[in-house]
């Protein structure tokens, strides 16, 4: 079962990242896991995660910045600053469990404009930690993809929509109205070279994604070793009582 709720936590992630990505945002990968225990033997419920990129977490949240859903308290969009990884300005929609992936990106797009206005400090409780799993699967069942035999792995699902929304991204730029205004650069020609080998790469990128490598992901697991190393446990883990 622990699979099971791995692959349904996972292609729930894409599908909000998906949404995500149509709205601009810069995701650049998704991550699951289904009950597991820590290397101190403490056991963990089912989670998933969404990444930006390093320029988006600069932004937003001093240097670590992700979006996390755990399977006892629902989403919850967390910022690190220093030493005080996770507990710098974690922000909760309160939108119960499985919010559908409109109402993610609505909050999200408020935290980018103003994180203290975005949804709520206190985490929210919705399910008991390590209880109800057939009906946790039944409630991920509408985020599995229209055609499974195409996307049984959420990667290559995520792959996909992100090679997919970055090649829009491009031919909407790029299909500019005459009266667009003219940008001058001036640029040296080692920066110019620079620029085109970039350009090379994210086209190999955008490749591969569609031929279903996806692009690297930080994983729910990494993220709470990363805060043990600090002496700190993700509130996402947090086990729920009562």
């Amino acid at each position: 079962m622990s699979v099971e709720l791995s692959r349904r936590a996972g292609h729930y992630a894409a599908a909000v990242a998906e949404c995500l990505l149509e709205a601009g945002l810069p995701v650049t990968g998704i991550q699951s896991c289904g009950p597991w225990h820590d290397a101190d033997g403490e056991y963990l419920d089912v989670e998933a995660g969404i990444s930006f990129t390093q320029t988006f977490q600069d932004r937003h949240g001093g240097g670590e910045c992700g979006l996390h859903w755990t399977g006892t308290s629902g989403w919850w969009l967390y910022t690190a600053k220093g030493q005080d990884r996770y507990l710098a300005g974690s922000r909760w929609p309160g939108a119960g469990l499985l919010p559908q992936s409109e109402l993610v990106a609505e909050f999200v797009d408020v935290f980018c404009r103003d994180p203290a206005g975005s949804g709520s400090g206190e985490q929210p409780s919705y399910r008991r930690e390590g209880q109800d799993f057939p009906a946790l699967l039944d409630a991920l069942a509408p985020f599995l993809p229209a055609q499974p035999f195409l996307f049984e792995d959420s990667q290559i699902r995520f792959a996909e929509v992100h090679g997919r929304a970055y090649d829009n991204r491009v031919r909407q730029a790029l299909v500019s109205p005459a009266s667009a205004p003219l940008a001058t650069l001036h640029l040296r020609q080692g920066e110019l070279t620079a620029l085109l080998h970039l350009l090379e790469y994210a086209e190999s990128h955008i490749a591969s994604a569609h031929s279903g490598k996806p692009p690297t992901a930080t994983s729910p697991r990494d993220g709470h070793k990363r805060s043990s190393a600090h002496g700190v446990r993700p509130k996402g883990a947090h086990r729920t009582t009562g």
